[in-house]
Parts: structure tokens; sequence; C-alpha cells
């Protein structure tokens, strides 16, 4: 990113500080402006044609000017008589015509001929006015105040600094580019425009020919500069034209158009200043039009494009509307000049915010940083100087207390704007970090892990689209000049996020920041849960070396030594308990749901011979179900174990069925027992206390529950299981 200004000798200026240079030319210029409209020979009044055009109706006698005490608002001055008793008649005349509006450069000619007669007229020691209540010597005063020039003066400098200073900041901070440099000529352009235009407008009866003429076609080169850098604009942005005969027809376009303007060879028809802007429009609409063929397929460009013809096109399309058509047809301009003008400014001002939206020149949001600081330390300068001139305070003072004025005032309303400006404020991205470390703790699985991180993007970009790839991708990247933005999965591949802030706005270097410090976060979390869980394996596997080599070893010399049946019975139940548990402890070991329940049911006819013909099993087959892990295994086979022994030794029941159905969502495990034979107590002791609590505390460890249905003379228990199952989706 290159945020240095332009280059002088031995000097790298700053973007910033080139801004105060800058704006401390354009205020010289104002300056002189101001200057050169002081030094015109001054009545002291405002005049504006008569009804009829009888002479020039007097609006207003400014006090302490020679007028004063003399003229009245209302008088109607129809001459002027000169010293040697020369009379130049005023009917007709009229002092603020904007001589653009003249049709033809014989019309114009005549009129820069009358502007001499009259200025002549008052240029002398005194100069009489006739008027329709009696001739009145007047003494001119060879200058006037600057409080004389009138607001419309000092608005078109307002609007031509601000297209200066936008199109030189832009250049500033992008140097580098074509296409900027094209904006600040054509902010230069509009500058220089409402600078002549400026002096001119400001004459209070007339002003010299010759001066009137130059500055005229001061204005007129100024206008092609910023009309040829706008066409131009349109050949290089936002797509460079790769022939250069776009160029080279709109240079000799407006070379042409110029040297017709400065020698004046040949009216146009209808009008010989307008109709040819009105053509150039012509010629920025087919080179808009180009661009937006050359854009079919690229959206940023497209959306740049359709940004840059609201901000240029619609504005100045507007401005002939308003302005330039209706001389044209013979008519009075819908709009006074100043308006026109201020209404052609938004077109800078629009392509500013078109930075914000769109990343207009590749600026991001620091452009707006240097425009803040820029206007804290111009804002500063004018307060200091405001408090010096009106309060008349000694400078250290004054300087202290504006430096107070604008610490409170300006800098927190900087700080709203800015956030307000940008999309998303830094501390966005902070406040997401304890979802990114909670999220990644509590996944359940890799899979689940990446799907949060999708989430966690969304929440954090509101991306328009989010896709998934397998392409490798160690950063976050940008694409499409910020139209995707690509992030590294947590553990592999990339997701793309298109369009930020559901299609609002595109991605930024700021955005890449901000998503690979969400992915350290999330990649960090991860990591140290993977070495807890494998510092939790490492020490199970230890407890099962420690069982099987201390407990396993003991109880198996006391199956080997055992004195009695009875005694090598419960010691190899024991053994396999003990191996259960062992198994239990090792999270790569699969079990299979149909194998399970067969040993099962040979375990239940071992331990109980005399009652095994009551139960009554149903056994899915060995395909219907996933592989179990040794945790479900385990309590699948402690609730059955602990139900059917509940079940025979409690409730004495005819008929036990033990069913194993597999489902969709899972299995569902039923014991159910038929009643109780004579003698036998309440079944539903069977379904209380700790063997109940048992079932439930197993059930609920791996995800399920339990249900018990007393129906007399059945009782049922049911034990709903979330095993994964073949064919599920």
């Amino acid at each position: 990113m290159n945020l240095s200004g332009p280059r002088l000798p031995g000097l790298l200026v700053a973007p910033v500080r080139s801004l105060f240079l800058l704006t401390l030319g354009m205020l010289a210029m104002v300056a002189l402006a101001a200057l050169i409209a002081q030094v015109l020979p001054s009545l002291g009044v405002s005049l504006e044609p008569a009804d009829e055009g009888a002479g020039l109706l007097v609006t207003e006698v400014r006090p302490g000017s020679p007028a004063d005490g003399r003229l009245a608002s209302g008088d109607v001055v129809v001459a002027l008589v000169t010293g040697d008793g020369s009379r130049v008649d005023l009917a007709g005349y009229r002092p603020h015509l904007e001589p653009h509006g003249l049709p033809t450069f014989a019309a114009l000619r005549g009129y820069l001929k009358r502007q001499g007669e009259v200025l002549q007229a008052v240029s002398g020691e005194e100069v009489t006015l006739v008027t329709t209540r009696g001739k009145i010597p007047l003494q001119p005063a060879a200058s006037r105040s600057i409080e004389s020039l009138s607001a419309t003066f000092w608005m078109f400098h307002l609007f031509g600094g601000l297209a200066l200073l936008v199109g030189g900041a832009v250049w500033l901070s992008r140097r580098e580019r074509q296409d900027a440099g094209l904006l600040a000529l054509s902010g230069l352009g509009f500058f220089l425009a409402t600078w002549f235009n400026s002096i001119y407008l400001a004459r209070e009866v007339a002003m010299p020919a010759g001066l009137f003429d130059l500055l005229l076609r001061g204005n007129h080169l100024a206008l092609t500069l910023m009309i040829g850098a706008i066409l131009l604009l349109f050949v290089h942005y936002p797509r460079a034209v790769n022939a250069r005969w776009p160029t080279y027809l709109v240079v000799l376009s407006l070379a042409g158009h110029q040297l017709n303007e400065n020698l004046q060879w040949l009216d146009w028809p209808l009008h010989s200043f307008y109709l040819p802007l009105i053509v150039l429009y012509g010629v920025a609409l087919v080179l808009a039009y180009r661009q937006w063929r050359l854009s079919a397929g690229e959206p940023v460009d497209r959306a740049s494009l359709k940004w840059v013809f609201l901000a240029i096109l619609m504005t100045m399309g507007t401005c002939m509307v308003i302005y330039f058509v209706p001389p044209i047809l013979g008519k009075e301009a819908l709009l006074p000049q100043v308006a026109m003008v201020g209404f052609a400014v938004l077109m800078y001002l629009g392509l500013a915010l078109g930075v914000i939206r769109y990343r207009l020149f590749q600026l991001e949001h620091w452009w707006f940083e240097i425009w803040f600081w820029f206007l804290a330390g111009a804002m500063l300068i004018v307060v200091d100087l405001g408090l010096v001139w009106l309060i008349q305070l000694e400078q250290a003072q004054a300087l202290g207390l504006s430096v107070l004025i604008v610490g409170w005032l300006y800098f927190p309303i900087r700080e709203l704007i800015g956030r307000r400006l940008m999309w998303r404020r830094q501390g966005d991205v902070v406040d997401l970090l304890p979802t990114v470390v909670e999220q990644m703790l509590d996944a359940p699985g890799r899979d689940e892990m990446e799907a949060r991180w999708s989430s966690i993007l969304g929440r954090a970009f509101m991306p328009l689209t989010t896709t998934f790839d397998r392409a490798f991708l160690d950063r976050t990247t940008l694409s499409s000049n910020g139209e995707r933005l690509y992030v590294p999965g947590v553990f592999a591949g990339r997701w793309v996020l298109q369009y930020a802030r559901k299609g609002q706005r595109l991605f930024s270097p700021r955005d890449v920041g901000e998503a690979d410090s969400l992915r350290l976060v999330a990649r960090q979390v991860c990591d140290v849960r993977f070495a807890r869980e494998e510092g939790a394996v490492t020490e199970r596997r230890r407890i099962v070396r420690d069982l099987h080599d201390d407990v396993g070893n003991r109880l198996l010399s006391l199956v080997r030594f055992s004195e009695s049946p009875r005694q090598e019975q419960l010691a190899r139940a024991t053994l396999k308990a003990l191996r259960e548990s062992m198994a239990a402890l090792d999270p790569a070991r699969e079990v299979r749901l149909e194998p399970l329940l067969g040993d099962l049911k040979e375990q239940m006819r071992e331990r109980y011979p005399e009652r095994s013909d009551r139960l009554h099993w149903e056994i899915p087959s060995a395909q219907a179900s996933s592989p179990l892990t040794p945790r479900q295994a385990i309590n699948i086979r402690r609730i059955l174990d602990e139900a059917i022994g509940n079940a025979l030794e409690h409730a004495n029941p005819r008929r036990i069925e033990i069913k194993c159905q597999v489902e969709r969502d899972g299995v569902l495990v039923s014991i159910t027992n038929d009643g109780v034979s004579e003698g036998a107590g309440d079944p539903a002791d069977a379904l209380r206390g700790r063997g109940l609590m048992n079932i439930e505390t197993r059930a609920k460890e791996v995800g399920g529950h339990v249900n018990v249905l007393s129906s007399p003379p059945q009782y049922r228990v049911e034990v709903c299981l979330p095993v994964p199952t073949v064919g599920a989706g």
C-alpha cells in the first residue's frame, strides 16, 4: 500500500501534509481572485436590468460607498455621462449576464465591447448617472472592499475547492494509478473553471473587455481540462482499453473544440458554447457503454461502473437539463449558475462515498483517516485565527483554547462519523473471540468444528454466499478486487465467501487480517482441545495396562486355582467384566450389536439355567447397525443385565421379552415381563430404586433416555439410544 504523496526535492511528503500544501495553494489562488475582483472601479451599488430594458434598477446601496446618500433602492439608471460629455446608454444592458448564454461568437464580441464602453464611463474621476429622477454626479471608487464581494463569489470557490481537494486526495493516496491522476486533473479543471468564473461574475457594473475575454478563455480551457479528464477516465476506468484510438479521439476532439473557441472560426448550430458540451456528453455515454461491455462477467467492475454512472453521468446530465438545454431553446436557465455548480460538485462527493461502498480506485478506510486528520489540523488553524481576530486573545491563549475546542467537539464527532462510515468496528472481531472459543471447545468432532467455523465466518462478515472446497490454502486471500474472500478451513480446504454484508460491500485487506486472527484463535483452541483429549487417551491406556498387568493377572490366577466350581465361575465372571471395562476405555475399538446381544443371551443362560427358558430374544441381523463404541456397547450390556436381573429376581414373571429394534435415529431396547406368579411381590418394585437409577444414568451417559411403562399384567422398560445405523440419513 503506497500512502506517500508527491516527491519534493529531497523530501517525501505524506498525504496529510500534501493535503495541507494543496489547501494552502488553493487558498492563495482564492486570495488572488479576491484581489483581482477588488481592483475594479466601484459605485457601491447592486444593479439589475429594469423592466422592459429601460436601464438598470438599483437594488442595494452599500453604506459608505460613493452612491451612499445619492442613490436609493428603486432608482433606475438609464445612462452614464462621462466628464467629457460622452453618453453611454444603458437601455437593454445586462451587467451580470453570463457570456456563455450568448448563442454566437458575434454576440459575445458585441457584449465584451459594450462592457468596455461602460467600464470606461465609470473609470474617470467623476461620472454623472442619468436616472428617472434626474442627473446625479458621483466620484467612483478606484477599488471595492472585500466585504462587497457577493456570497456567490465565495460559493464558487467553496465548490471548486471541494472538487480540487477530493480529486487531489485520491491522487495523493494512489499516485501510481492513472485513473486517480485523471480524477485529480478533472478536479483541478473544475477548480480553475470556478476560479475564472468567480472573478468576472463579481463585477459590479463592468470590467475591462481584455480582462473579461482572458477570464472567459481561461474558463473554457479549464472546462476542457475537466471534461477531457472525465472522458479519459471512462477510457481507463475500471478497465483500461487496450486500443489507443479512444484516447486520441478524445484529445483531438477537445483540441479542435478549443481552437474553435479561441479563434472563433465556426458557430455551432443552435448554440456555439452549450451544444458542443452536449455532444461531448454523448461521447462520454459512448465510452461508458464501451466500459460496460468490457466489464461483462466482472461483477466488481459492473458495481463500480454503476456508482460512477450515478456520480458523474447522472449529475452532469442533470446540470445540462437545468442549465444548458434551456438557453439552446431560447429560454432562461431553470436555476442560477451557482446552483448548477453546486449540483455539479456532487459528482466528486459521490465518488468519495463510492470509496466507502465499492473501494473505488482501491482506496480503503485509511483514506478517510487522512481526511479526518487533515480536517482536525484545518479546524485548529481556523479556530485559532478566529479567536485572535474576533475576541482578540493573546496568541498563546488562543492556541490553547483552540486545542480544547477542537478536542472536545471535533474528535467525538469524528469518532461518531468513523463508526457510521465503516461497516464494522474493530471491536466487533474482539467480541467474537469468546464465541470462537466456546464453539470450538463444545464441538463433538472435526466435521462439526468445521461447520461451526463456517458459522463464525458468517457472523463476522455476513457474506452473500459461502461455499467450501478442498483446495489447499495457508492464509486468507482476496480475489477479484474484493469480490471474494478465501479463508482457510480449521483443518483443511478453504471457505469461499462472496460479497460482504449480504452483498452490500466488497471485502478489504482489513477483512483479511480479521479472518486470519479469528482462524488463529480457532486453530489454537482446537490444538489445546486435541492435546487435552490425547492426554486423556494416554491416561486411559495407562490405566488399562495397570488393570491388565495387575488385577487381570490376579483374577486369572484365581480362575486357575479355584477350589470349587462356584469360585471359578465367579472369578471368570469378574475377569470378563474387567475386560469389558478395559475395552470401554479404548475409543478405537468397535463392537457390533448382534454379537453383543448373542453373548449376553449366553451369559444369561449360564447365570439363570433353570429360568433361561423364560427369556425370549429378538436380535437384529449383523448388518442392521453400525459399529458401536466401547462405551455404548458396555452401557447397553449393563442396562440389559440390570433390567433382566431385576425382572427375574424380583418380579418372577412367566415370560420376559427382550427386543432390540434398529430404527432410523438409533436403537430401541425394550424388556417386557408378563407379571408375577402367585406369592411374588409387586412387579413395579423391579422398576424402582437403585436399579432404575443405574439404567437411567447409563442411558443418559450415551445420549439416550428411559421410559417405564406399567400396563398390568405387563411391565416394560424402554431404552432409546442414539446409535448410528446403516442407511440413516
